[in-house]
C-alpha cells in the first residue's frame, strides 16, 4: 500500500504568560481548532512550564514541565514529561596541520 503525502491546516489559539519585570515566558499552552475531520482527532492541546535551571553555574530559563493531550476516535492519550538535570556539554580540539610551507 503506497501512502500519499497529505497537508491538513489546523488552527490554534493559546496563551503565553510572561513576567511583566523581565518579559520571560513562563509558560505557553495552545489549543488545537478546525481540526479537519479526516484526521480522526476531536482534540489536541499542549501546555509547557518554564522555570530557571542552572547550567555551568548559570540560571537559564528553560522548559521545565510539558503536558499535551490528544483525544481521536478511538484513543485518548496524556504525554507528561519533566526535564531536569541540564548540563553543559563542550569540547575542545586543536587542529595541527604539522610544520609546512
Amino acid at each position: 500500500m503506497r501512502h500519499q503525502n497529505r497537508k491538513d491546516i489546523v488552527g490554534l489559539h493559546g496563551t503565553v504568560e510572561v513576567d511583566t519585570e523581565t518579559g520571560e515566558v513562563w509558560r505557553l499552552t495552545f489549543i488545537a481548532y478546525d481540526i479537519p475531520k479526516r484526521l480522526g482527532v476531536q482534540s489536541f492541546s499542549s501546555t509547557v512550564d518554564y522555570a530557571l535551571a542552572s547550567v555551568a553555574g548559570r540560571n537559564y530559563l528553560l522548559p521545565a514541565r510539558s503536558e499535551t493531550e490528544t483525544h481521536s476516535t478511538e484513543t485518548w492519550a496524556r504525554n507528561k514529561m519533566e526535564f531536569r538535570n541540564y548540563r553543559k556539554f563542550s569540547v575542545d580540539s586543536v587542529i595541527d596541520f604539522g610544520t609546512g610551507k
